[in-house]
């Protein structure tokens, strides 16, 4: 029993530690290992990306809002349209949005006349190949840190052992 909770702990871990290494029994890198960090780099890649696809769309849809608002009297905006605009001219140096509507007005008179920001281009087909490219390229990056050029050499390492 005992053993097996250690053996479904240890199969739950992302990050590969050398105690980790010890407790499953190993004490030289092998083909276990190998896949484990491959497995590792390919599990923190696929949460790179789904960080910027969650951005993209968080920036589309506060793109939509603020076209909403740009084709509105500015007379007529409700507090969302305020709220929009308020965050898409926000710089890093601005102070936190405001609750109110008097606050968020004040805000935007203040904003009102910067430039157009600069979001994040849409996802077209020539970046929906990105990310695989960067996934293959931290794999190599970190294959390449542990002193493997690629992963045949890091084969013929295992086979010579």
């Amino acid at each position: 029993m005992l053993a097996a909770n250690a053996t479904a702990a240890y199969d739950r871990t992302k990050k590969l530690t050398s105690g980790k290494m010890v407790v499953s029994g190993k004490h030289r890198l092998s083909t276990d290992v190998m896949e484990q960090v491959t497995e590792y780099v390919k599990f923190k890649v696929e949460q790179e990306e789904d960080r910027h696809q969650n951005k993209v769309k968080k920036q589309k849809v506060l793109m939509t809002k603020v076209e909403k608002a740009k084709a509105m009297e500015e007379t007529a905006w409700t507090t969302d349209q305020y709220k929009a605009m308020v965050q898409c001219y926000k710089q890093d140096t601005d102070p936190r949005m405001a609750k109110d509507i008097a606050g968020l007005k004040v805000q935007w008179m203040q904003r009102k006349g910067r430039s157009s920001p600069t979001h994040l281009p849409n996802m077209d087909a020539k970046e929906e190949n990105a990310p695989q490219l960067q996934q293959q390229q931290m794999m190599e990056e970190d294959l390449g840190n542990l002193g493997w050029d690629d992963e045949d050499a890091a084969e013929d390492t295992f086979a010579a052992i």
